[in-house]
């Protein structure tokens, strides 16, 4: 374990969780801003034998869709991509069987009604997935913008060649010239170069299936699924620079710093533009914001999917990623936290896990706001 000392309690369930099988390795880290700038523990081993670091990459798994969004957002702002068009505006043959009204908005939305991926991933090529959803039909009974469901993988890579076919340049280039890189997160990826994972694939955090009697290695982090671009999954670097993009979104919001986007371009992305829908992938009442998931305790905080724990202030806005990790920004509490797993423990597993390790946060920044003698909102609930 590394780095526990000032998060004691987020290590301890961290490491409850590695004992019990769930995961054999993570990283928390907790951005409180000008309050006390970044923390950040480390905990078991990846791969065995090798003690996790802060600064290994890792996976991020569906925490990728909003950096994705936020390069829609980017497009937006610029006056390139308007979120009312219809998707074929922008990616013609996506018109094919009836879905011409579908706009970008209700891909952000995830009401498309376009939850089946009829493609296989890495095998078939970017263009073939494409073409592949592009071909797809709205599924039976759907209402376009009205009904909600997450949509894991089809919707992303639609999003993904719009940003191809506006600005010119493959997503991952995009993403490195435009936000990554200026972001200063020089060691994220999504869709690793041939380059860059020669040099850094060995170091990426492997992955497990937990949910059996032993664990079973997963192939999300081998060379063809990392040099291969799946926009709404296969997000890697450091959990300190996923805490830093949330770090920017959340100072531009507040208007703290020059970043890529306008506060009001942040805003938009982040506010609550999907309320009191019923999500039938998570089978929960969830809002949603374009691209980002919105806090949603109000419609159940001890049981809505992939949540940011009881301290979360209602304008706190990020994403889980599958059954693994959760990022979000609180910007009344000035405050990022993000949570990587290497395990897949099954749903119910990790949203206890997750939910532990949540508590363990707010109880460690009650105890370092009461050291300095700044008692936030946080310290009510170590109560």
């Amino acid at each position: 374990m590394s780095g526990g000392a000032r998060l004691p309690r987020v290590a301890e369930a961290l490491e409850r969780g590695r004992a019990a099988g769930l995961h054999s390795a993570a990283v928390a880290c907790v951005d409180r801003g000008a309050a006390g700038g970044l923390l950040e523990v480390a905990v078991g081993e990846a791969p065995p034998g090798a003690a996790m670091s802060g600064d290994r990459p890792m996976l991020w798994m569906s925490m990728s869709k909003p950096i994705t969004a936020m390069a829609i957002a980017l497009l937006w702002q610029r006056g390139e991509v308007d979120l009312e068009a219809p998707v074929a505006r922008y990616v013609p043959t996506f018109a094919q069987r009836d879905k011409g009204s579908i706009t970008v908005l209700h891909l952000l939305t995830h009401t498309a009604g376009l939850r089946a991926s009829p493609f296989n991933y890495p095998q078939d090529d970017w263009d073939t997935i494409i073409a592949k959803v592009s071909a797809q039909r709205v599924e039976p009974g759907w209402v376009v913008g009205e009904d909600a469901g997450y949509h894991v993988h089809g919707a992303w890579f639609i999003l993904g060649e719009i940003v191809r076919r506006v600005s010119d340049v493959t997503l991952p280039a995009f993403l490195r010239r435009e936000l990554l890189e200026p972001l200063g997160m020089t060691r994220s990826w999504v869709g690793m170069s041939e380059q860059a994972f020669d040099a850094e694939g060995d170091r990426v955090c492997p992955v497990y299936d937990t949910s059996g009697e032993s664990p079973v290695q997963q192939p999300f982090t081998q060379r063809e699924w990392l040099t291969g671009v799946r926009p709404g999954g296969n997000g890697v670097g450091p959990v300190s620079e996923l805490t830093a993009f949330y770090r920017a979104m959340l100072d531009t919001l507040l208007g703290r710093r020059i970043s890529p986007w306008s506060a009001e371009t942040v805003a938009r992305f982040v506010g609550r533009e999907r309320r009191d829908t019923h999500d039938k992938t998570f089978k929960h009442v969830m809002d949603w914001g374009l691209g980002v998931m919105v806090n949603s305790s109000h419609h159940g905080a001890e049981s809505v999917p992939y949540g940011f724990g009881l301290g979360a202030s209602d304008e706190a806005f990020g994403h889980g990623g599958y059954q693994s990790s959760i990022v979000f920004a609180d910007p009344p509490r000035d405050l990022v936290v993000a949570v990587v797993c290497n395990g897949f423990p099954g749903d119910a597993a990790h949203h206890r896990r997750m939910a532990e390790v949540l508590q363990a946060v707010e109880r460690d920044l009650a105890t370092l706001d009461k050291a300095s003698g700044d008692m936030a909102p946080s310290a009510e609930l170590s109560a």
